[in-house]
């Protein structure tokens, strides 16, 4: 999935996926809502990070926000992943 990246820790269950192309905040908000509501009409919950875009010191970038359970099987996390790719591919800034 080249469009995401990650730079959360490998054992941490929390995941911020981050879009790897450089490109302004607003763009990147954009498409990360984008792929989130093509996730939901797909069945995986997925949610854009929010900031308090005035009060934060040092605002991170926007990501989407993905959290791992012990509950998930292979396969829901398989599905994922496949929702997580095909939104990334479909998703275009508009």
């Amino acid at each position: 999935m080249s469009d995401l990246i990650t730079l959360s820790d490998g054992l941490s269950p929390i995941k911020h996926l981050y879009v790897a192309e450089p490109m302004p905040r607003a763009q990147a908000l954009n498409r990360l809502n984008g792929i989130v509501a093509y996730a939901m009409k797909e069945g995986v919950a997925l949610a854009v990070s929010q900031y308090l875009n005035n009060e934060e010191h040092k605002l991170p970038p926007p990501s989407i926000r993905l959290v791992i359970t012990s509950a998930m099987t292979t396969e829901d996390m398989d599905h994922i992943f496949t929702v997580l790719k095909e939104a990334s591919k479909n998703v275009t800034d508009s």
